[in-house]
């Protein structure tokens, strides 16, 4: 089985998890950030 990656999803992924570890959003933060950048 081979894994292919949408370079966009991974961009997304990478930023959810940066501004989940480097800010104090929170989870809920990160949810909010997500809905109002239409993501």
């Amino acid at each position: 089985m081979i894994l292919k990656t949408a370079e966009d999803e991974v961009k997304i992924i990478q930023m959810v998890f940066d501004r989940y570890i480097h800010t104090n959003d929170g989870i809920n933060g990160v949810a909010n950030y997500l809905n109002n950048h239409g993501l």
